[in-house]
């Protein structure tokens, strides 16, 4: 995601808006110096933050965003289990986990999200999160495929995560520890 470009698509959806600026980013839940550290290019919104500005503005992220071919998927939800942290063969550490997102609706199912970190969002995903923790993941979604011991494909859809953000997070609050923000990956 280039910033300056992205940065001119959304001051143009601003300035087509009735609003101004303050109410804008009032509205989206951000202060004004954050919109405009965003509309001169000099800081990367999160993926949240651009939903929600899309959200102001009617438009879809990917209109501010520029692409019209967009892989971002947002999740919140709750660890579905403790988290392990595993290498590969070449020494690269991931953990695997599932977060379980409550439908909304009377008769809505609980959808059970597996998930993948690599490196150091790996590990502070390990260190930080687990069963019962609340979690937000943004990433992108990935699918692959691999043959079984019986000699059939299976086929698997993951969101590989990278970043990911404490939605009250039980863990955290357990050991009674503050967001480590120095420690965060992004």
């Amino acid at each position: 995601m280039n910033n300056r470009y992205m940065s001119k698509n959304l001051e143009l959806l601003i300035g087509l808006q009735p609003m101004t600026k303050t109410e804008i980013a009032r509205r989206a839940g951000i202060s004004r110096p954050h919109l405009y550290r965003i509309l001169s290019g000099t800081i990367r919104p999160k993926i949240n933050t651009l939903c929600s500005l899309a959200r102001v503005l009617g438009v879809d992220v990917s209109v501010i965003i520029g692409d019209k071919d967009m892989n971002k998927v947002l999740i919140t939800g709750i660890v579905t289990k403790e988290i392990e942290l595993k290498e590969t063969t070449n020494k690269m550490s991931f953990a695997t986990f599932t977060v379980a997102v409550k439908g909304r609706g009377k008769d809505a199912k609980t959808d059970f999200i597996n998930c993948v970190a690599f490196e150091k969002t790996a590990e502070f995903v390990s260190k930080y999160f687990g069963k019962g923790s609340g979690i937000q993941v943004c990433g992108r979604l990935n699918t692959r495929n691999y043959e079984d011991k019986d000699g059939k494909t299976v086929y698997v859809t993951e969101v590989i995560a990278e970043e990911v953000e404490f939605n009250g997070s039980k863990k955290a609050e357990d050991t009674g520890s503050t967001r480590p923000e120095a420690e965060m990956p992004w």
